[in-house]
């Protein structure tokens, strides 16, 4: 497991990890810092509200049926034309799953509150959410509205981070029940982390330790390392993600800024 992410793994099984934030709260920037972290690998990033922020990864693609070709490349940039359109997003997430055995990859999901419904997701999402570990489909998805999206994507989850200050009772329920709290000592963890780290400070929530580690911002800032996400990245898994001595210096000393590690086995009350 590589020390500055903090265990999330490609290889030999790749993990699940979902990021949830308030509006402006961080989770891209969070989820760039982490695929920055990766890298070499290939990148798929589907980005549903067209973020101005992630505009700089290209190649872009809209029309669905240019993602094939555009898959087999090192960076995927998918900007689905039309969110509410179940076909095209049925056809796009096929797309990505047909190249699950050709490599490691990161599949990049950035609002998957656009992109499922609690009631509803496409069959080849959700193959790579529950069957794309074993094939090094590490898949990270982020979101501003936990409730909106399908359950699948919090159970399935062997990472779970909110980053600061709490969301809404709504999503913060939804939240507790997959992190091993109740709601009100998720609340007071999230407002105490918040009082003394400030905004994108995060609680980190591991499944197979059941640990909530409160992590600090990530004091880079996304022009330092964005250049990377631009490089030709390997087909196969790396044994070392962030290679890359600088950029493995500017992982090591955001993610160790930890406040304090809790190992601490909280359950529901």
């Amino acid at each position: 497991m590589s020390e500055q992410l903090r265990g999330i793994r490609v290889a030999p099984n790749a993990d699940r990890v979902l990021i949830a934030a308030p509006t402006r709260g961080g989770k891209t920037t969070l989820i760039e810092y982490i695929a920055h972290c990766l890298q070499p690998i290939r990148t798929v990033l589907i980005d549903p509200k067209e973020a101005p922020e992630l505009a700089h990864i290209k190649p872009i693609v809209h029309n669905v049926s240019e993602l094939p070709d555009a898959l087999r490349g090192p960076i995927c940039h998918w900007i689905p034309e039309d969110v509410e359109d179940r076909a095209d997003l049925t056809a796009g997430y096929a797309a990505i799953w047909r190249l699950h055995k050709c490599g490691a990859r990161l599949i990049w999901d950035d609002e998957v509150a656009d992109t499922t419904k609690p009631n509803w997701i496409s069959p080849d999402h959700a193959k790579l959410i529950r069957r794309g570990a074993g094939w090094q489909q590490l898949y990270i998805a982020g979101t501003q509205r936990l409730r909106e999206c399908h359950p699948v994507i919090r159970t399935q989850a062997e990472h779970i981070i909110a980053l600061t200050p709490a969301p809404i009772d709504l999503d913060l329920d939804a939240l507790a029940q997959h992190v091993q709290l109740n709601t009100d000592r998720l609340r007071e963890l999230m407002d105490d982390l918040h009082e003394q780290a400030g905004d994108y400070s995060h609680l980190w929530y591991l499944k197979a330790t059941r640990e909530h580690r409160r992590m600090a911002a990530c004091p880079p800032g996304p022009q330092q390392w964005r250049a990377h996400l631009h490089a030709p990245a390997r087909a196969q898994a790396p044994e070392e993600p962030g290679a890359d001595g600088h950029a493995q210096a500017h992982a090591h000393s955001a993610l160790e800024e930890e406040l304090q590690a809790s190992s601490t086995d909280e359950s529901h009350s």
